[in-house]
């Protein structure tokens, strides 16, 4: 497929490339083949499945595989939606414990990522990358995101690697050229990283990272930068406020890292 230059894209189709695209939007009603011509997307991502979006592109097939596995009815899927984008959409997940069974049966789920923290080994941190991407790419992904950089603080996460700094930048830099030695794009999350004392769940309210700017450069803001110069391909903002670098208040609350141009840049 020729892809266009970006000044031979239509205004829907520059926008549709910053959108990621969830299945469940999809409904019965839906004509898919409309659908995805109308409104091109950037990427699409699988949490958990709809039977209902399959149906559709199944049926959009001249000899559709009855019974198929799941995965090889998402690979129809990214190749159909695909074949009706000037642009072929990148697939994604958020795969951080590999592709469990719950989305893809047949497949190996992993250890949580802390488990790489605790070996300390760079070595096993690439394999660890290495292994996940080749079995994303196997069923078509090119992008995950991962690998959670946040140290665990109040708010224990296992999905992180490790709260020693230094340590933690060797096993995140061995982490993403694994992934991208398997061909696969990393997404690291969740900028700016997670305050030592807070116990909120960002993903479900505005938590905070109350430190200085220049603690955090010397912490997490290394952990960053040790995946950006490790040619991280993205960075997942998070839902947490930075008060030390931007203080603006929209009715009367601080605004969170995922609407902050200051913390962003």
């Amino acid at each position: 497929m020729k892809r266009p230059e970006i000044k031979d894209l239509t205004l829907r189709e520059k926008i549709g490339q910053t959108c990621v695209f969830r299945h469940y939007l999809i409904r019965k009603t839906d004509d898919v083949k409309k659908y995805f011509t109308d409104n091109p997307i950037g990427a699409s991502w699988v949490m958990g499945h709809s039977e209902t979006l399959y149906e559709q592109t199944e049926a959009l097939m001249e000899n559709p595989i009855p019974n198929a596995r799941k995965d090889e009815m998402h690979m129809n899927y990214v190749n159909i939606v695909n074949s009706l984008m000037r642009i072929p959409m990148i697939p994604v997940m958020d795969a951080s414990r590999g592709i469990v069974a719950d989305k893809f049966p047949g497949h190996v789920e992993l250890p949580e990522a802390a488990s790489i923290g605790a070996t300390c080994d760079p070595d096993i941190a690439y394999r660890y990358g290495k292994y996940l991407g080749d079995d994303l790419h196997s069923i078509g992904y090119r992008w995950v995101w991962s690998p959670v950089v946040d140290n665990a603080g109040r708010f224990k996460d296992s999905r992180s690697i490790c709260c020693d700094i230094e340590d933690n930048c060797k096993l995140l830099t061995a982490f993403i050229k694994g992934l991208h030695d398997a061909g696969v794009a990393a997404g690291a999350k969740h900028f700016p990283g997670t305050d030592p004392y807070e116990y909120r769940d960002s993903h479900f309210c505005t938590a905070s990272y109350s430190e200085s700017l220049e603690y955090w450069e010397q912490t997490q803001g290394k952990e960053f930068m040790a995946c950006i110069e490790a040619g991280v391909d993205s960075i997942m903002v998070g839902h947490k406020t930075f008060k030390a670098v931007d203080d603006t208040k929209v009715n009367g609350s601080l605004l969170p890292a995922t609407l902050s141009y200051k913390v962003i840049t």
